[in-house]
């Protein structure tokens, strides 16, 4: 799933869930950020990930792109215990900056997993 910002300035969002070494089931979201040339410096605690109302934080690193195509930067990733069943998935970045003239405080996405 994914944000729309009206720029091109976008979270992308992937999930999976698995087994670990014990057998506990774990989710794991992988927040990614589209965009065309893009600049920002870290950003400390900037991205929250909240599964069925619990929330887990993590910072975003710098990113320096100049290129003139499209592009997929990672921004972070979570590990979290899964639920079972349906979980709604929600992500914020706290980006407080502007694209192509547009400020963008926040940018947030949301979707849903089914969790076998």
């Amino acid at each position: 799933f994914g944000s729309n910002t009206g720029t091109y300035l976008n979270l992308v969002t992937s999930w999976k869930a698995f087994s670990d070494a014990s057998g506990a089931k774990k989710l794991q979201v992988d927040v990614s950020v589209s965009s065309y040339s893009f600049n920002t410096d870290a950003l400390p605690n900037s991205l929250t990930l909240t599964v069925n109302g619990a929330s887990y934080n993590t910072g975003t690193p710098a990113i320096r792109y100049n290129g003139s195509s499209q592009t997929t930067t990672p921004l972070g990733s979570f590990t979290v215990d899964a639920p079972t069943g349906s979980a709604v998935l929600s992500v914020v970045w706290a980006y407080r900056g502007s694209y192509s003239g547009v400020q963008l405080d926040s940018i947030s996405a949301s979707g849903s997993a089914d969790i076998p």
